[in-house]
């Protein structure tokens, strides 16, 4: 057993044995630092489940990067929010620095990220929150906030990196921005060089604004398998090829499914006329009133707007995922 496992099972008015029934608990950032230190370790916490109990502030707190750090257990983020994380992460060869880890083989759920200003230095392949999905499933998570990457495959949700990752019910909105080297996108942005590309972006929403400057960006992912009923909001830039690989939706996907992105979204400063429709890469017009609207979401793409989305006001907001505070 682990200092971490010692640690956390000693001086508890309840058991804390990792298992479902007992997870460990996250009451507060330092708790979080402690895990990402384990993390760092190497310690990938395999079959282990952790919980969060309350809203965290890390104003202040420096999050430890680690590079190439792996979860693998059920992280229940509990509908709490991560707030005010600020930080400048680097790496000098081709890995994936990022704030959470890489998950393989791992689950992170029910977990919202708000006011979050990350800068990526010196790092060839980097990601937002998450580093990459290996056999992992990232559902239910928001991350508010602004990303600033130095090279390629920047995206808010990480790198798809093995055929039954998954990456569902999410939602990013922020400003996303790149300035050189390869493709950003907003939910994922994986590796061109697999073939067939791997994962699947399912019921995600991005209201961000992605540019890639003088390379691809993408509203949605690139390089995936399958993106599937999903909804892109935010304006899309990247200039590299005269813009052609720069998408609302996706680009390098195999499969685009009942996808639709705002009629008014623009790619590179204008509102795209071609590869539109439901199964293409800029996805099928809809108005700002019908994505606005409860009964499309739940009559059109088919998402769960009882237990899973909401519309805090019909006809006035885009949907955000319900459950957490979003007053903290």
């Amino acid at each position: 057993m682990s200092i971490y496992h010692l640690l956390r099972r000693c001086n508890k008015s309840s058991i804390e044995d990792g298992t479902e029934a007992h997870p460990f608990l996250i009451k507060d950032v330092f708790d979080f630092i402690e895990f990402k230190n384990e993390l760092i370790a190497g310690n990938t916490f395999n079959g282990i489940h952790h919980k969060v109990t309350n809203d965290l502030d890390f104003t202040g707190i420096t999050i430890p990067t680690g590079i190439n750090t792996v979860y693998s257990g059920t992280f229940n983020g509990n509908f709490k929010t991560f707030k005010n994380i600020t930080s400048s992460m680097s790496s000098s060869g081709t890995d994936f620095p990022s704030v959470f880890a890489r998950i393989d083989g791992g689950i992170v759920e029910n977990l919202r990220f708000a006011n979050v200003n990350i800068t990526f230095t010196n790092s060839n392949n980097c990601s937002g929150i998450f580093g990459t999905i290996t056999n992992g499933i990232v559902r239910k998570v928001s991350i508010e906030g602004n990303f600033s990457f130095p090279l390629r495959r920047g995206s808010a949700f990480g790198a798809l990196q093995s055929p039954n990752s998954l990456i569902e019910n999410c939602s990013y909105m922020g400003t996303m921005n790149k300035v050189g080297g390869y493709g950003v996108a907003g939910i994922s942005a994986s590796y061109e060089g697999f073939n067939p590309p791997y994962g699947i972006c399912s019921k995600c929403i991005n209201q961000g604004t992605v540019d890639a400057g003088n390379d691809t960006a993408k509203g949605i992912a690139s390089f995936v398998n399958t993106v599937i009923d999903c909804v892109n909001i935010g304006n899309i830039t990247g200039t590299y090829g005269s813009g052609s690989q720069t998408k609302r939706i996706q680009y390098g996907a195999l499969n685009t499914i009942n996808c639709y992105s705002l009629d008014t979204a623009l790619i590179n400063g204008a509102i795209p006329t071609t590869e539109i429709g439901q199964n293409q890469n800029n996805g099928a017009n809809a108005t700002e009133l019908q994505l606005k609207s409860t009964a499309f979401y739940r009559d059109v793409l088919g998402w769960d707007m009882d237990t899973v989305w909401e519309i805090e006001t019909e006809g006035v907001t885009f949907p955000r995922l319900r459950g957490f505070n979003y007053n903290f």
